[in-house]
């Protein structure tokens, strides 16, 4: 009550102010209404328009709307557009990464996502999709340590263990691929009985 109270005060006193601006976009966030809020967010970037975070937040919620024909570009755009005012921002540099695999572009997926785990050592996204970039592009041998990464910083994550157990077997492996494999199994059957418990709760 508080919050909203200071929230309603500010925005009668200074409607206009960037920080107005962002806390709309944040409570149409709340309430699901994504496309309200990037609305909100491109006039913030009219008043502001070095504040870091706002384009890479505009390309994530673009990524969440339903896809369509431009949706890749405009979210590529903005997230190139992130990096110029934060050329620090690992999230941005992993999403061009994403963008650039889906597109079929391994080998500027492979650079976004090498950034990336350059600028944040601790997010175990980047180094998967790093690894399985390297496996796609017949590099088992060099996939395997950001696997392993992955992996180390995300034990319960089945596709991680799939793509290493891959990755070994490639290499003739085959005591660490069946070790991956059964992995891959055990953390699945935990991530399922996981997901139907918390919908049993919901319901």
């Amino acid at each position: 009550d508080l919050s909203r109270r200071s929230e309603d005060e500010l925005a009668a006193v200074a409607p206009d102010s960037p920080l107005v601006v962002e806390l709309n976009a944040e409570n149409f966030l709340r309430h699901g209404e994504f496309s309200k809020a990037i609305d909100e967010y491109r006039i913030l970037l009219r008043r502001a328009p070095n504040m870091p975070g706002i384009h890479y937040r505009i390309g994530q919620l673009i990524l969440q709307l339903p896809a369509t024909a431009t949706s890749s570009a405009e979210a590529k755009k903005e997230f190139e557009e992130e990096l110029k005012i934060y050329p620090q921002n690992a999230g941005a540099e992993y999403f061009l990464g994403q963008i650039s695999r889906e597109a079929g572009d391994l080998p500027a997926a492979i650079e976004h996502y090498s950034r990336a785990t350059k600028l944040n050592a601790g997010l175990p996204e980047p180094y998967f999709g790093l690894g399985r970039s390297l496996l796609e592009s017949g590099r088992a041998a060099d996939a395997v340590s950001p696997l392993e990464t992955a992996a180390r910083l995300s034990p319960k994550d089945p596709t991680i263990h799939l793509a290493l157990a891959h990755a070994y077997q490639k290499l003739g492996r085959r005591e660490d691929a069946a070790r991956e494999f059964a992995l891959q199994k055990t953390t699945a059957a935990k991530l399922q009985q996981k997901n139907t418990e918390l919908k049993n709760n919901v319901s």
